[in-house]
């Protein structure tokens, strides 16, 4: 800690934080009441504050704002003056996420809704497995590449099949499929913040805000105002006077973020998946309901954090932790108690006063996770993705019901049980970020750890094991031995055959079943696969 605070002292010395709205003078014999307040995050027996009378009200703020929310609960008790600064230090810290501080709830210490700023800030997502393609960002070069093949090679020996290609962003229309990782053309110096893909549409966001969508364009969902296929990057003109800071691809249609909290929707609106309610006028697309110009969400008296988009349907969170579902419920994937659709965003109410830092709509079923790291899933149980262990699956499978109509917290126990191996997602395990799939889902704990459970060919778990219908930690094979290493995961993206994720270290890793193409091994392997890094082409 006291290491840290001389970088820091650095920092403020050099402007380091230049963004800041405090006006600090920085006085070098302040230095000393820097290193006391670092102390004073080691712990309640570390001494109390001696102030330097040359330290501003505003430094101590500034410098509170670089703790944690661990470490900002244990300077606070320190001194008055320290407790005085922490509202506003907990404000800048929050801000410098790009979230808001929640509501405090009554009784509430302030470093708890902190908490849940940190858990919840955003991690750009630079890797997009879709239906049969796949979409990445070089972590060094940060150049755009796609491979895979189309919805109409739903064969292996189909592949080298002339087929529509426009969602892999190649400049063509149409050919076979690209098995080895190839540059998505058109962008230029656009600077990628994250991208996203399912069935043959993709988008980018760029770091200025900006979307960009290419793809087949099926019921409008490039939100270009029409219904014309995209070879390449093409920008979402209806959106260029707001500021972007997300972009989800869910089956026809998708969803996005404004900096201001605010969603907007295009594409598919059978099932309600639009959110913008049944008096809204439609486009058509052969039998289907459809709106091919970005519409506002009906939530305006939300400020949203997070938007997932599904299959069919939707799910979002506010700056309280709230979860809103809508669009298709006939799976029970809403999560609302029923099987039936909603057309405009409703509150997830079983999952009230959880605070749900992170959610992710699948085809068919949903997943979350809370502040307390504990993950939930509902909705269609195939292939067990629900993770709620074989003996609840058999017994849904015997009276006809094959899903969860509510939320339901995924058990952590370690007893061996009906002959299935047991959940390895452990009481220390704090869930941060829930990824799903089409038929498999994938957690990844606060520690990097990440578990899978569902179809075999997509959990990364090798060709001799089966279905999982619990959370199984993954690990990466090494180049040197038979053994495994523990991977640690920040982010990642689930398709319906593969899952690419990407680590601390910068790495890029996928794994699943190859016979469509998207794994970029060059070969159309189909047996399923533990994690390989991918290497993308250098310039």
């Amino acid at each position: 800690m006291i290491r840290y605070f001389y970088q820091l002292n650095y920092k403020l010395r050099t402007g380091g934080r230049a963004h800041s709205p405090h006006m600090l003078i920085y006085n070098p014999r302040s230095h000393r009441a820097e290193l006391a307040i670092a102390a004073t995050a080691l712990g309640p027996s570390a001494p109390r504050l001696a102030m330097d009378p040359t330290l501003t009200r505003d430094t101590i703020e500034l410098i509170l704002s670089y703790l944690s929310a661990v470490d900002l609960c244990r300077a606070l008790p320190t001194c008055q003056l320290v407790l005085d600064a922490g509202s506003v230090a907990a404000g800048l810290r929050a801000r410098d996420l790009g979230l808001p501080l929640p509501p405090a709830r009554p009784g509430e210490s302030l470093t708890k809704g902190l908490r849940f700023v940190e858990l919840a800030a955003r991690r750009p997502t630079k890797v997009a497995a879709g239906f049969t393609h796949s979409l990445a960002v070089d972590p060094a070069s940060g150049r755009c590449f796609s491979w895979g093949g189309s919805t109409a090679q739903d064969k292996p020996e189909k592949l080298q099949h002339v087929v529509p290609l426009h969602h892999l962003g190649h400049g063509i229309s149409e050919g076979p499929a690209v098995l080895m990782p190839t540059p998505v053309v058109g962008l230029g110096s656009v600077a990628i913040k994250e991208v996203a893909a399912a069935m043959d549409q993709c988008a980018l966001l760029t770091t200025g805000g900006r979307i960009m969508t290419w793809g087949s364009n099926m019921c409008g969902a490039l939100g270009q105002g029409d219904f014309e296929p995209r070879s390449s990057p093409t920008s979402v003109n209806a959106l260029a006077d707001l500021r972007m800071t997300q972009v989800t691809c869910g089956c026809g249609h998708m969803l996005a973020l404004t900096a201001g909290g605010k969603a907007y929707s295009w594409g598919s609106a059978d099932s309600g998946q639009l959110g913008i309610g049944s008096a809204a006028r439609f486009n058509f697309y052969g039998n289907g309901k459809c709106d091919h110009t970005p519409r506002r969400v009906a939530l305006a008296s939300e400020v949203l954090i997070h938007v997932s988009a599904g299959g069919a349907h939707n799910l979002a969170i506010n700056t309280s932790g709230d979860l809103f579902s809508w669009g298709s419920g006939i799976m029970g994937e809403l999560g609302l108690g029923d099987g039936k659709s909603r057309l405009v965003p409703t509150i997830v109410r079983a999952l009230s006063g959880k605070r749900v830092v992170h959610a992710s709509a699948g085809d068919s079923h949903s997943l979350a996770a809370d502040e307390t790291g504990a993950a939930y899933s509902w909705g269609q149980s195939g292939y067990g993705k629900l993770g709620h262990g074989m003996a609840r699956f058999l017994a849904g499978e015997d009276t006809g019901k094959r899903c969860e109509l509510l939320p339901y917290c995924l058990l952590r126990r370690t007893e061996f049980i009906d002959g299935q191996r047991p959940s390895q997602l452990t009481p220390q395990m704090r869930v941060v970020r829930v990824i799903a799939g089409s038929q498999h889902s994938v957690l990844i704990t606060e520690k990097g750890d990440m578990l899978t459970f569902g179809w075999q060919k997509a959990t990364g778990h090798g060709s001799e094991c089966g279905n999982e219908f619990e959370p199984i930690c993954v690990h990466m094979q090494t180049a040197s031995t038979s053994g495994t290493e523990p991977i640690v995961v920040t982010t990642g993206s689930a398709g319906t055959h593969q899952t690419i994720v990407q680590t601390a270290a910068n790495k890029l890793l996928i794994f699943g079943g190859g016979e469509f193409g998207p794994l970029c091994t060059g070969t159309l392997d189909p047996a399923p696969s533990r994690p390989t890094e991918l290497h993308l082409p250098e310039d």
